[in-house]
């Protein structure tokens, strides 16, 4: 279960500026599978989580914040650079 969570938390992180359709399809299927709240299936973020005694809301809002900051990070530096460019 714990590889299975690495390797999510690992595409998830890997991929997020992702510039191909297949990183971006393996991104967007971390992304959804990290978001799913629903527990009913054994292999569920929310199960692997409690199975490793990891609080899945708090894992969740970690990686989401870790986005955002990634996110804005961007954006931050494209303006810079087209204000750089602009002169």
């Amino acid at each position: 279960m714990l590889a299975i969570l690495k390797d999510a938390v690992s595409t998830f992180q890997a991929d997020l500026f992702a510039v191909n359709a297949k990183s971006s399809r393996r991104f967007e299927q971390a992304k959804d599978w990290i978001c799913e709240s629903d527990g009913d299936w054994v292999f569920s973020f929310q199960n692997i989580c409690e199975h490793l005694n990891l609080n899945p809301a708090y894992v969740r809002n970690g990686l989401l914040r870790w986005m955002e900051k990634r996110l804005a990070k961007r954006q931050l530096d494209a303006a810079l650079t087209r204000k750089k460019m602009l002169g």
